[in-house]
């Protein structure tokens, strides 16, 4: 008894040690927040609970299970009416400083991150501006011809396809500001769901499905890339897998046919997300896995008789949709399929090291400060023990065939697939079979690596718990020294650049004593520690922002509204700043230099004849735009998504410009034409197209 006891006071002092050392840290990185220091207390709360009566906490899981897509839409709802989202479209602040009324406080947690400029200069804007254009599927505010806006970023558009996207709905249903906070909110949860679905069906276990959810929604990488693509892919990627089974499992006839309406839009978003990287990896994934849920449930794909016809009313509802998505946007998909980036690239791997099979040991410090190579999206990593969960497979696979768990067919899959990604990610493939297998199209291989390690992690996890008297302690705690020796040796001079080394092996040392307690009875002690150094990971990557005043609350954003209303047909150009254009977008302008996922060939021809750099803007990408007074264009390439354009004044005119925005004085003329100054204040310049009459 008393050994019971004391062993309560030691694991609840190490959680209560971790927790507050974490929140610590935190505050004294980003200061005091109240949002923040009533999130941590919720979690000690629930800490304690779990640590002193796990009776009475495993009950709130399960009445969390049982009404938990209520509870979803619970939060959801006053989310959205409160406007709240995770844009970075604070980074305007940063460049549009003067504001119009100092009192408005948007920001709630945390700060806008500089680095996810392809959300807040390119997918919010590219969002927004389909307000102004009554969400058309064709939209002339980003350049001369119109551009096919279902392709660009999969925007808001009133077209049949936008069934397939309810991330998007919010937008068209009730505007911007709604709109922005529908799409954040939507998908934080959405992702948590159907993580937590993905997980339960894997492992059956409630209380390592929250986990695995949070591990998914919460993990870096989705938090790092959360705007755009790759978290739109994982999501529907894993609604398609839970779905897909539960509709081949349930015996409830009504619940089987709102699955039979429902998964042919899921399985068409999925193939209009238009990012084959984590299309190929994932689609691999997810039929391997669903494939081996059928033999390991031993799950009848034909009866009873009526599943017929609703696997019929899938595959054909599932046709039609993707068809006419093909067809009625042939044209977009063609361009982007015969651009120089992203349509000719060719991924062969073999373009990261050993240590990407492992959670990063930089991972978890960068929100409190920028990585000093390459950037914080790029190095960031998903929190996993894939590679310590593979030491054990032996004893596992052991066991598990002893016992005849039918569970072993889900780890040998998940681990034949990492092996095969691995293999690419490291080593390569030539590139005949990268074509044959597809993975040519696949250029971000760490993070599906990272992602998939979680769901085996959690595997992996389960079998620790099930059968941690059966494996033999010495074996393990070996395991767990190999692991953390190999990382050890990771902390490069590189890393030691970013952070002192000890920090780094303090780090490992935490990892450690999460593995050591999961197998010596210490059960809540990992688990919590787990959650609290994902917490310290990600809760403040992106911020917790409310509203859209952040795009309108300047001086500059008003003038240009009051030009816009007056003047909606002319041009605008963003002046050397790939922001600059982007925040014309979001306040109603039309620009010649917003991005384009497709090449503008009339806008081209005017500023190219001659078809001399055609293989430098044939792409996706940013364009930095300069004039000069001289009639000469320059245009060039310095990286593979962005183009830097130099055009003469006279262009301008037949371009259909008028106005150019600018963050530095400008005193540009010729014997046609002039800019005239007709805005000023302590942040920008806006400048008018005039000719000089003879």
């Amino acid at each position: 008894m008393k050994k019971k006891i004391l062993q309560k006071i030691i694991g609840l002092s190490a959680i209560l040690i971790m927790m507050l050392c974490i929140y610590g840290f935190m505050i004294s990185r980003i200061g005091f927040s109240i949002i923040l220091t009533v999130i941590f207390s919720l979690c000690l709360i629930l800490v304690m609970i779990n640590y002193i009566s796990p009776k009475y906490f495993d009950k709130g899981i399960d009445s969390f299970f049982e009404y938990r897509w209520l509870i979803y839409l619970i939060i959801f709802i006053p989310c959205i009416l409160f406007k709240i989202h995770g844009s970075s479209i604070g980074e305007f602040n940063n460049i549009f400083s003067e504001k119009m009324d100092s009192d408005i406080k948007t920001t709630l947690l945390g700060h806008s991150r500089g680095i996810r400029s392809d959300e807040f200069t390119v997918l919010t804007p590219y969002y927004i501006s389909q307000t102004y254009n009554n969400f058309s599927k064709y939209s002339s505010m980003m350049s001369i011809s119109p551009q096919n806006m279902i392709i660009g970023y999969n925007s808001p558009v009133k077209d049949i396809t936008s069934l397939c996207k309810p991330l998007l709905w919010g937008y068209i249903l009730f505007g911007k500001d709604i709109g922005l906070s529908w799409y954040w909110c939507m998908k934080w949860i959405l992702l948590f769901a159907f993580a937590l679905e993905c997980s339960y069906i894997f492992t059956k276990s409630k209380k390592l499905s929250v986990v695995g959810g949070l591990l998914v929604v919460l993990g870096p990488s989705t938090q790092w890339w959360f705007a755009p693509h790759m978290p739109d892919v994982i999501l529907w990627m894993m609604a398609i897998l839970s779905i897909v089974y539960y509709y081949l499992t349930t015996e409830k006839n009504w619940l089987k046919n709102i699955f039979t309406v429902i998964l042919p839009f899921i399985i068409t978003e999925f193939i209009i997300a238009l990012f084959p990287s984590f299309q190929v990896s994932l689609g691999i994934f997810m039929v391997v896995t669903l494939v081996l849920l059928i033999i390991r449930d031993k799950i009848s794909l034909t009866k009873p008789k009526s599943q017929w016809i609703r696997h019929s009313v899938i595959i054909v509802g599932t046709l039609l949709l993707a068809s006419y998505f093909v067809l009625s946007n042939k044209e977009a998909l063609l361009a982007v399929m015969n651009s120089a980036y992203p349509g000719k690239r060719i991924s062969t791997g073999g373009e990261e090291g050993f240590s990407s099979i492992f959670t990063s040991l930089v991972t978890i410090f960068l929100p409190y400060k920028d990585i000093t190579f390459l950037n914080n999206c790029e190095v960031s990593t998903y929190i996993h023990f894939g590679f310590f969960i593979t030491l054990l497979f032996p004893v596992f696979l052991k066991i598990m065939k002893k016992k005849n768990d039918k569970n072993l067919i889900i780890g040998i899959g998940m681990l034949v697939i990492l092996f095969i990604y691995a293999f690419f990610m490291i080593i390569g493939f030539p590139e005949i079979l990268a074509k044959i297998t597809f993975f040519s199209y696949i250029n971000r291989m760490k993070m599906i690596v990272g992602f998939i390690s979680v769901f085996y992690t959690i595997w992996g996890i389960q079998q620790i718990l099930k059968y941690k008297k059966e494996i033999n302690p010495i074996y393990y705690i070996i395991s767990c020294l190999i692991y953390c020796g190999i990382q050890i040796t990771f902390i490069t001079a590189e890393l030691k650049t970013y952070f002192n080394e000890y920090i780094f092996v303090l780090e490992i040392i935490a990892f450690l004593v999460i593995l050591l307690a999961l197998y010596f009875n210490y059960e809540q002690v990992s688990i919590s520690c787990l959650l609290g150094i994902l917490l310290f990971a990600s809760l403040t990557i992106n911020p917790v922002v409310r509203g859209t005043s952040d795009l309108y609350n300047h001086p500059s954003a008003q003038y240009i509204g009051s030009v816009v209303k007056k003047d909606s047909e002319s041009y605008w150009i963003g002046y050397n700043n790939i922001v600059l254009q982007s925040y014309v977008l979001a306040n109603g302008g039309k620009t010649i230099n917003a991005v384009n996922f497709y090449i503008d060939e009339k806008k081209w021809n005017i500023i190219d004849p001659d078809h001399k750099y055609e293989e430098i803007y044939n792409r996706y990408a940013h364009t930095i735009l300069t004039i000069n007074a001289d009639d000469i264009t320059e245009i060039s390439n310095p990286q593979s998504d962005v183009i830097k354009l130099t055009l003469p004044l006279n262009k301008l005119h037949e371009l259909n410009v008028k106005y150019v925005l600018s963050k530095e004085e400008l005193n540009i003329s010729n014997d046609k034409y002039y800019l005239e100054q007709i805005y000023k204040d302590s942040d920008c310049f806006i400048y008018k197209l005039k000719s000089i009459s003879i």
